[in-house]
């Protein structure tokens, strides 16, 4: 007797569904195979032709490059792991921050955003710090900023300051060059750049106190220069970071003749904000004490 085709069906899916899940089982073991190693292998080698256009002559090929690069690598769905993403930076970081030099302004931006997220989703940030502050310091920290645009030196201490909370004390061993930045940004001519150096200044001076006091009388100078910016909430980002370089300090520098006129700066201020901040850092914490002593 002839099967008809609904039985005919029946009995081969029957057959086909046992086949279906030893292959299904047998391509997820597969993966389970791949380490992060062969996915950084894979991804590094995707990357190639990117990475060779981040050198080319052309400026429009230069800025889809680091956009190709950001979307393969920090943009993916669903996201790259932190290991597998740790080692394809390993690779690919030294020339993505040639890009940080760019002659155009655009390129210099979409690198910044590119080491901004790759920072924040990395498993190890500290390993990458010998490469980033250098740049860093070329760009912001010479007598003269190199660094042209107000945004893009905005951005820049705002990445110092997410890697300071990124790595902790581990900072510590590049607060020399991070202070040599801070120097040049506090007294930028950019509000909001200033503020956010003073920002970094006091986050700084709080992560790395060990380090941190040997250089903390450095920024006093470019600090006392900002304290009577017009901009209120420079004012006072400006009196929290003093206040915090003074508690880290390993002498008092207000005890120096030369700055003697922090007493009057800090208690002339107009604006009731100011005024409460410096009462926050003398007298509502037992700790800070040693900022009375003057």
């Amino acid at each position: 007797m002839s099967l008809n085709f609904e039985s005919w069906y029946d009995t081969r899916l029957t057959c086909w569904k046992p086949l279906t899940r030893v292959r299904s089982e047998a391509s997820h073991n597969m993966a389970d195979m791949e380490g992060p190693a062969d996915g950084v292998e894979q991804l590094i080698h995707a990357l190639s032709r990117s990475l060779n256009c981040l050198a080319e002559d052309n400026r429009i090929t230069r800025k889809k490059a680091i956009q190709e690069i950001t979307k393969d690598t920090v943009g993916r769905k669903p996201s790259l792991e932190g290991d597998v993403l740790q080692g394809v930076l390993r690779e690919i970081l030294k020339p993505c921050l040639k890009l940080v030099s760019d002659p155009v302004e655009k390129c210099r931006e979409l690198s910044i955003e590119f080491l901004t997220r790759s920072m924040k989703n990395t498993s190890n940030a500290a390993e990458f710090l010998p490469y980033i502050i250098p740049v860093f310091v070329q760009r912001l920290g010479q007598q003269d900023i190199v660094e042209p645009s107000e945004e893009i030196r905005l951005t820049m201490i705002m990445l110092l300051s997410e890697l300071i909370h990124l790595v902790g004390k581990k900072i510590g061993a590049f607060v020399d060059d991070m202070v040599k930045i801070l120097q040049r940004t506090i007294v930028d001519a950019y509000p909001e750049v200033k503020k956010e150096s003073c920002k970094c200044a006091a986050l700084l001076a709080k992560t790395t106190p060990e380090n941190f006091h040997m250089q903390s009388e450095s920024l006093i100078k470019p600090l006392l220069t900002s304290l009577t910016h017009q901009h209120s909430k420079v004012r006072v980002a400006v009196v929290e970071a003093i206040g915090l370089c003074c508690l880290f300090a390993s002498s008092l520098p207000w005890k120096h003749p030369e700055h003697k006129v922090m007493h009057t700066a800090l208690f002339s201020f107009q604006l009731r904000a100011s005024r409460r901040r410096v009462h926050d850092l003398l007298f509502k914490n037992e700790s800070k004490s040693k900022l009375l002593q003057f």
